[in-house]
């Protein structure tokens, strides 16, 4: 049997940048719970008619680079989400906007505001002012949502002084 029968391959190019870029679209709101002691993000996304509620799971391809990973979805009623959203998780909040090129930029809330990012699919144009950060660990979802409040801040301002 195919072990990654279920999931598809993802190689996604990660990059800081200052501002948000233009953009028609309305921002989609999106919270990711990572699940603690797992590779399981709850996600629940708003701002494009009814919630949408999803488990995600990732898992690194041993043989495509640091960036490419298997990725499965599920999408959840109200009581499946609630149900997982009992269990202990690390989460971060942001905005979303679909950029007219297929990717997307991200702007977090609360702890890591100032804090935006775009990505898209293998290869992608590096955006104007930006700084790539696809192989940085430290700037995926589940890495920033363990943050702290104050190490969050610190890293929001890091961060923000690799730009040019």
């Amino acid at each position: 049997m195919d072990s990654q029968k279920y999931a598809h391959q993802e190689d996604e190019q990660r990059f800081l940048v200052a501002e948000l870029p233009e953009t028609t679209t309305s921002p989609r709101l999106i919270e990711d719970r990572y699940l603690v002691g797992t590779r399981l993000r709850l996600r629940r996304v708003s701002g494009i008619g009814a919630p949408i509620a999803k488990l995600g799971h990732k898992v690194k391809v041993s043989d495509a680079g640091p960036s490419a990973v298997w990725h499965t979805s599920m999408y959840l009623d109200d009581a499946e989400f609630a149900a997982l959203e009992a269990l202990p998780a690390m989460t971060v909040s942001k905005r979303r906007w679909v950029l007219p090129d297929g990717g997307s930029a991200d702007e977090f809330l609360g702890d890591l505001e100032g804090l935006i990012l775009i990505e898209g699919d293998r290869p992608m144009a590096a955006p104007r002012d930006a700084v790539e950060v696809t192989d940085d660990v430290r700037f995926t979802g589940g890495e920033l949502a363990a943050l702290a409040r104050d190490a969050a801040r610190s890293f929001v301002t890091e961060a923000r002084r690799r730009l040019p």
